[in-house]
């Protein structure tokens, strides 16, 4: 496992504008943190090239981040999805466990890791303090994310994932 000390992202969105921010925010009621803004004016979701993150309490396998504008699978419909109070869902893990920043006074900015519990309810576990933590926190691991193909050896399967959707 190697830590990642400049993550970047591929396949992100098209990139967002001011104006793309201001009316998220405002169609959601909310606001969002400045780390958390800075990221998505450079990245619009996308594969981040780690793929874990070590939170206070776990680490957890991490897949993509979703677009907040332009794009497939984005903030809001994953809100709309999973109607999470004071919790905005930004990115997800192959298991379907998801990754969100609290919006209300008493979680602002913070990271939690939430995961669908079979009665429709919903376990959440704080994972960072903040936006920047998180980044902070990936780490890649060379196999996760990888298929093994006879004839092509290890290969990236968000490839196939992508291409399939």
């Amino acid at each position: 496992m190697d830590k990642v000390e400049n993550v970047t992202f591929q396949r992100s969105a098209q990139s967002l504008s001011e104006k793309d921010i201001i009316e998220f925010e405002n169609s959601l009621n909310i606001r969002l943190p400045e780390s958390f803004i800075e990221h998505y004016k450079m990245y619009n979701g996308g594969f981040p090239n780690a793929n874990w993150s070590e939170g206070e309490k776990l680490i957890c396998p991490l897949f993509y981040f979703f677009s907040i504008k332009y794009g497939d699978d984005t903030i809001e419909k994953r809100t709309q999805d999973l109607q999470l109070k004071g919790m905005l869902p930004f990115a997800i893990n192959k298991i379907m466990r998801y990754f969100c920043i609290g919006t209300d006074k008493n979680n602002y900015g913070q990271i939690f890791y939430v995961e669908e519990t079979a009665k429709n309810g919903y376990e959440i576990e704080l994972h960072c303090e903040d936006f920047q933590a998180f980044l902070s926190s990936l780490y890649t691991d060379k196999f996760y994310g990888k298929v093994f193909q006879p004839k092509l050896g290890w290969i990236d399967d968000f490839d196939a994932y992508t291409k399939n959707r």
